[in-house]
């Protein structure tokens, strides 16, 4: 299907010019995917690792890997699921699926808010099958860094919110 950035694709210190999918050192390059009610963002780190967060809804997730493969990505650095509801990690499965996956992020969410649903069981299922594991975002934490970059994670800062959305992965 057709894509369409939900924002202009504006690498960093440039106006509109289309960066390729990797980077020349320079430049952090992000995208943002319209995938409709969810959320997909693309990060080029300037040394050229990719950062995935979020891969919209189940639907969605074969046209974004077709669309990272077409970029000629074809290998996540980095992949963050912000939170368990279906729009942010249902087409986790298809990306893990279909990339080399280097580290995965997600928050640790209680044991009795822990979706039941099918989706978020896929998504655990992916990465056990790649043979994964997650790593538990948390407040404080340096998710990772590169020459002229860091992620910190600003959130989520506890355990045991009263919605999913509370627990969502923020990252500076």
């Amino acid at each position: 299907g057709l894509w369409r950035l939900a924002g202009d694709h504006l690498p960093v210190g440039q106006n509109g010019s289309d960066a390729p999918a990797v980077s020349d050192g320079s430049q952090l390059t992000a995208e943002f995917l319209d995938v409709g009610q969810g959320d997909c963002s693309l990060f080029i780190l300037p040394d050229g690792k990719t950062l995935l967060i979020d891969a919209g809804n189940r639907a969605d997730g074969d046209e974004i890997a077709d669309y990272l493969k077409g970029k000629g990505i074809g290998r996540i650095d980095y992949l963050i699921a912000t939170h368990p509801h279906a729009d942010h990690i249902g087409g986790m499965r298809a990306v893990i699926e279909a990339f080399e996956i280097g580290r995965v992020f997600a928050p640790k969410v209680a044991d009795a808010d822990i979706p039941t649903g099918k989706t978020y069981q896929e998504f655990l299922t992916a990465v056990r099958d790649k043979g994964l594991k997650i790593t538990a975002a948390r407040q404080g934490m340096v998710l990772f860094e590169g020459d002229g970059y860091r992620a910190d994670c600003l959130a989520p800062c506890g355990e045991g919110y009263e919605s999913l959305n509370n627990y969502s992965v923020v990252v500076k």
